[in-house]
């Protein structure tokens, strides 16, 4: 197959990321199935999805698939009258068996609610109805792969990728949203968790919207960034008013399309993560995974002003490392301050065998580190808050 074609067939046009999920139009649409459905081929390697499968589908990580509503909870002790609130949690269950390799991140959203009310608790949980959810519900099956896998070219239903709304929720301007960082949000009601629909702040959304959006406690404005995992804009960052109002969308320029999957807010400033977990979308074509962590590419903090653009921003390389989620951040004089979750690298949570003698699985390990970068003279110093903590895994399980 033409190099060439190939490129273009994986140029994906802007609008096609947006919104319910990945969409085919224009000259996707017109591009012939045949050639569109080779693209699709999942990864053949059948001892990783069987080792996939057996740890993202087994023992605590099993789906739970039945909804229920559990009122009158038996409480041990005594809740306080004046305690009122929910406590909610977002997460991955699939309805289906899943095609191709599943990974943990993969699977349907699913929200879990203990409401908690004078003196009383009460408990539901609700699948997240998006659209991808409720085709494959109507037709019994799975249809789009996940994460490890190509998305699917030859669009069933119009659609590339599901958007499964699984990872997280946020509050804002009175909605609760159920987020997934390569699509839009859905808006969910409360106390019932039903879902509302998908929502685009009134058709304003540009780009896909992180999974994990901040809120500016003073002003009330949400921060979102957007990855696009195949063509550019690789980056682009977000402005939403304390009323709900998109202000603004604008590009960033990396080099690369990389996951991106959280970010920071000071409060004169915006921080970007640029590592290099990097999509090749073409790696599947020789039966590799199509996102890779490229230890020859930089590791990099990208700082701009709130309210800055893309000729502002400054970036600051740091040593190569995966920064995948941010604890805090703020401003100290000429310096900003932030503090990270860091690894040396990443597989992106797949198991890999000890090579030791115990024949243990193993997955990345975290420390938190705290890098200061002086926007005065652009020295960046790192640093390991507690040299004598044992390491993390992902899960939070002490590693020996």
């Amino acid at each position: 197959m033409d190099s060439k074609f190939l490129a273009n067939v994986l140029q994906m046009e802007r609008s096609s990321i947006v919104n319910k999920g990945p969409s085919v139009t224009g000259y996707y649409a017109r591009v012939p199935y045949q050639i569109l459905s080779r693209l699709s081929t999942t990864a053949r390697v059948n001892i990783l999805a069987e080792d996939m499968a057996d740890f993202y589908l087994t023992d605590n990580f099993a789906p739970v698939k039945q909804e229920i509503t559990a009122d009158n909870l038996t409480v041990i002790g005594e809740l306080p009258q004046e305690l009122n609130g929910i406590f909610l949690r977002n997460g991955p269950n699939p309805q289906f068996e899943p095609i191709g390799l599943y990974h943990w991140l993969d699977g349907d959203g699913m929200l879990h609610a203990v409401n908690i009310s004078n003196g009383f608790a009460s408990y539901r949980n609700r699948y997240i109805r998006t659209e991808g959810f409720e085709i494959e519900q109507k037709q019994g099956k799975a249809i789009w792969p996940g994460l490890l896998n190509l998305p699917r070219f030859d669009a069933p239903y119009g659609l590339m990728m599901k958007n499964t709304g699984n990872t997280s929720t946020i509050w804002h301007a009175g909605k609760l949203l159920a987020l997934w960082e390569a699509g839009a949000p859905y808006e969910i009601r409360l106390p019932d968790l039903e879902t509302v629909g998908v929502h685009t702040f009134d058709g304003q959304l540009a780009s896909t919207f992180t999974a994990h959006p901040k809120v500016d406690a003073q002003t009330g404005e949400m921060i979102a960034i957007g990855f696009a995992p195949i063509a550019p804009p690789y980056l682009e960052y977000s402005v939403v008013s304390a009323e709900g109002k998109m202000l603004r969308t604008l590009p960033i320029d990396i080099p690369a399309p990389v996951m991106m999957h959280d970010f920071a807010i000071t409060e004169h400033y915006t921080l970007f993560l640029d590592m290099p977990l990097v999509f090749s979308p073409m790696r599947i074509m020789q039966d590799q995974l199509p996102i890779k962590f490229e230890k020859q590419n930089p590791s990099r903090i990208g700082i701009v002003h709130r309210h800055g653009d893309n000729r502002t921003i400054r970036w600051f390389n740091i040593s190569t490392c995966m920064l995948y989620h941010v604890a805090n951040a703020w401003e100290e004089g000429n310096e900003v301050v932030l503090i990270a979750t860091r690894a040396p690298d990443t597989y992106l949570f797949i198991p890999q065998k000890d090579n030791g003698e115990g024949g243990d699985t193993e997955f990345e390990h975290f420390r938190l580190y705290l890098y200061r970068i002086n926007l005065a003279t652009g020295v960046v110093k790192e640093e390991l808050l507690n040299s004598n903590d044992t390491p993390r895994n992902f899960l939070g399980l002490t590693m020996t």
